[in-house]
C-alpha cells in the first residue's frame, strides 16, 4: 500500500508513497510545514515501520528533537524550550526522549552535514540508509555554481528526484510560498518561491493554508487546510486537518480524544 502520511483523506488521494517519489510540502512561514513533517516522520517510523532521516537546515537538531518530543508527548514547545516543566511533565519528557532514542529516526542539522550546500545535501540524502528522507527546508539550501538562484534550486530538486529513484527513497521537501499567497483564497503552485523546476520534478505537491495566521475572518482555530495541488498518479483537492501549534502536532480532523494515532502518547504514556 506504500507509505501513508497519516492523514487518511490525503492518503486516499495519494494512494501511498513509493520508492522514487519526491513530495514537496509548501507553506508560508509558521503555517505548519515543520509540524506536518514531524508528524509524518513519527507516523512513518512508529506506525509504518520505516526508518526516517530528518535533515534540518533552518533549525538545530536539538530544536527539531524538541519538536518530536512535543508532538509525541503533547508537551508545550515553549515549555520544552525554556525548561518550564512541572515534575510530571519533566518525567514525561525524559521518558519520551528515551523512547525516541530507540526509534529509527535520525536528525541531522547543518553542522552535522558540514554546511547547507546543495551538493552536500544530495550526498547526505543518498548516503543514509533510511528509506524516508525529510529536508526542511529548500530555501535554506546554498547553491554554488554561479547560475540563477531559481535555476540552481531547480537543478537541486532534480538531483533529489534522481536520488529518490536511484536509492529507492521517499523524499519529502519543505518549501516556502511567496508572500502573495497570503492574499489569495487558497495557495497555488505558482506561489512556490523560486519555483524553477520544483513543481515539474515533484510527484506530489501539498500546499498548506493556516487561515487563522492570515487573519481570515471567521477562520476556525486549529484548522489546517492541505491542498493536494499536484498528484502525478491520482486526484487533487482540499483536505481539512487539525493543527495543535503549541505541541507542533498535525492530526486528522474529526478525531475525538482517545482516537489519536498510535504514535501520539496518551495518559502520561511515553
Amino acid at each position: 500500500s506504500g507509505l501513508q502520511i497519516g492523514l487518511p483523506d490525503v492518503d486516499r488521494k495519494l494512494g501511498g508513497l513509493f520508492p522514487g517519489d519526491l513530495v514537496v510540502v509548501g507553506g508560508r512561514t509558521s503555517h505548519g510545514k515543520t509540524a506536518l513533517l514531524v508528524s509524518i516522520a513519527l507516523h512513518a517510523s512508529v506506525q509504518e515501520g520505516f526508518g526516517v532521516a530528518y535533515l534540518t537546515l533552518e533549525m538545530s537538531a536539538a530544536a527539531i528533537f524538541r519538536r518530536f518530543l512535543g508532538a509525541r508527548a503533547r508537551l508545550r514547545l515553549v515549555a520544552l524550550r525554556g525548561g518550564a516543566l512541572g515534575a510530571s511533565e519533566f518525567e514525561l519528557a525524559d521518558q519520551t526522549a528515551e523512547w525516541l532514542s530507540r526509534q529509527s529516526v535520525t536528525i541531522l542539522d547543518a553542522s552535522d552535514l558540514g554546511g547547507k550546500g546543495a551538493d552536500r545535501l544530495l550526498l547526505a540524502a543518498g548516503a543514509t540508509d533510511a528509506p524516508v528522507v525529510v529536508i526542511d527546508h529548500l530555501q535554506e539550501a546554498v547553491t554554488e555554481h554561479g547560475e540563477s538562484r531559481a535555476y540552481e534550486l531547480g537543478r537541486f530538486v532534480g538531483g533529489l528526484k534522481d536520488v529518490a529513484i536511484r536509492r529507492g527513497k521517499v523524499i519529502l521537501l519543505a518549501a516556502q510560498l511567496l508572500r502573495q499567497a497570503d492574499e489569495r483564497k487558497k495557495p497555488a503552485l505558482g506561489d512556490l518561491k523560486e519555483s524553477g523546476g520544483i513543481e515539474e520534478k515533484a510527484d506530489v505537491v501539498l500546499l498548506l493554508d493556516y487561515a487563522i495566521k492570515r487573519g481570515v475572518k471567521d477562520a476556525k482555530p486549529g484548522e489546517l487546510i492541505v491542498y493536494v495541488a499536484k498528484n502525478r498518479d491520482g486526484g487533487t483537492g482540499r483536505v481539512s486537518a487539525r493543527i495543535l501549534p503549541e505541541y507542533g502536532l498535525v492530526l486528522p480532523s474529526g478525531r475525538q480524544p482517545g482516537e489519536e494515532p498510535d504514535w501520539v502518547a496518551s495518559g502520561g504514556e511515553a
